[in-house]
């Protein structure tokens, strides 16, 4: 088993069973990761979020929380404003992603 994408930013890892994992990426995704052994395949289940870093699962929708720390850490945005109000993603889920 490999990688099928390479991760961007990863976050918060969530798990769904022994070997299955939600993972969000800064860079925008939420990924369904299966590790076997020493390797693991990570598959995108969405992608176009904004900031992701929190994901929890409740039945068969996951939800993703956004951040917007770069604004209070990074220096090029301390004098932008965030943009209100922070959104939580709600990602519907086919049956094979909620096992």
């Amino acid at each position: 088993m490999t990688s099928i994408k390479r991760l961007t930013l990863p976050d918060a890892l969530r798990p769904l069973d022994q070997r299955s994992f939600f993972l969000v990426e800064g860079a925008g995704t939420l990924d369904g990761v299966d590790i076997e052994g020493d390797e693991f395949k990570a598959v995108p289940i969405q992608s176009g979020l904004r900031a992701p870093t929190s994901v929890t699962r409740v039945g068969s929708t996951a939800w993703v929380s956004e951040d917007q720390m770069s604004f209070f850490i990074d220096r090029s945005r301390r004098r932008q404003s965030p943009s209100l109000p922070f959104q939580i993603y709600a990602v519907p889920l086919r049956k094979g992603q909620t096992q």
